[in-house]
């Protein structure tokens, strides 16, 4: 198979049932230039591995499987298969998770027609639907609400929410170290990107987004990911565009207001007191976003006694 132009991006992990789905909807693209898909499976104790193995097997040179002999953990198993995509010499790189799935055939080329025209923009990205297995999960429909073509600066890139699986960027960028530590690796993989160029908004739905309990956003611990968030945020203010500094320093404490009350709500007091005694007294807590955020999840979680607005990653 020729250099591909776009490389694949794929992690799985218990995907049994979506992984044929995802891998299909890869390999049915109609593109005028090659593509590679790249797969790491962490080591499923169902049939993932299994589905994945016989996908590799008939179609030789198509796809690039790294089987993990023991679960690495989602962090890990992500930063081989970007190393892989990296190396395979694509010009830019797609993303696609394992439970989620493309439903344009025509995606990446709409996509890399795109950033070949546009060479000051890093990324593209489109809509999705959402399908919710989990009952809880508060948005529905599609992914983003509005469907019209947009240009995305990167000062807006900071509290920008996307579907990864729409994602296609320019294989330009180098991962810092501090990145082995986070959790949430689309996210700030975002915020590197809007470092080196604008994003590209389609308005085009290009695929299906699950929720579903196994998915790593459901057995991660919620105040774990959105206090690692907010730490590595302060780690990436260093790598910023002067732009995004401000935004940054208000997005820190807002993360923090979310475990502030998912720690009172799970009456865990003396850590709870702890960090909002930390957020008070910053600066960036006296902002509208941050003070509106305080005042919403004050009558949800406290008055209201729903604790579901807490589950919005």
């Amino acid at each position: 198979m020729d250099k591909p132009l776009v490389a694949v991006f794929m992690v799985t992990y218990n995907h049994e049932k979506y992984i044929s789905q995802a891998i299909k909807s890869v390999l049915e693209q109609k593109t005028s230039f090659p593509i590679k898909l790249f797969i790491g499976e962490d080591c499923s104790n169902d049939k993932t591995r299994d589905i994945c193995i016989d996908y590799f097997l008939s179609n030789p040179g198509r796809i690039k499987l790294f089987l993990n002999e023991i679960n690495i953990g989602g962090t890990k198993n992500s930063l081989q298969v970007y190393q892989a995509c990296l190396l395979s010499g694509a010009k830019y790189i797609a993303m696609l998770e394992g439970d989620d799935y493309w439903t344009d055939p025509y995606k990446l080329q709409k996509q890399v027609d795109f950033l070949e025209a546009h060479p000051d923009f890093s990324m593209t990205f489109g809509n999705a639907l959402i399908e919710d297995h989990t009952g809880k999960y508060r948005r529905q429909g599609l992914y983003i609400k509005r469907n019209e073509p947009e240009v995305i600066l990167p000062e807006m890139a900071i509290g920008l929410g996307l579907p990864t699986l729409t994602m296609v960027f320019r294989n330009n960028i180098q991962i810092p170290e501090w990145y082995n530590n986070v959790i949430s690796g689309d996210y700030f993989l975002r915020l590197i990107l809007s470092t080196k160029g604008n994003f590209y908004y389609h308005g085009e739905v290009f695929g299906i987004h699950r929720k579903h309990i196994s998915g790593i956003s459901r057995t991660t611990d919620k105040t774990q990911w959105v206090l690692n968030t907010a730490e590595n945020l302060k780690c990436f203010y260093s790598i910023c565009k002067e732009s995004q500094k401000k935004q940054i320093k208000v997005k820190i404490i807002w993360y923090k207001l979310y475990a502030f009350f998912r720690l009172l709500n799970k009456k865990k007091i003396i850590p709870s007191i702890k960090l909002f005694i930390e957020i008070i007294f910053s600066g960036y807590f006296y902002t509208r976003l941050n003070l509106g955020t305080f005042r919403l999840l004050f009558r949800e979680v406290v008055i209201k006694k729903d604790d579901n607005i807490l589950d919005i990653f």
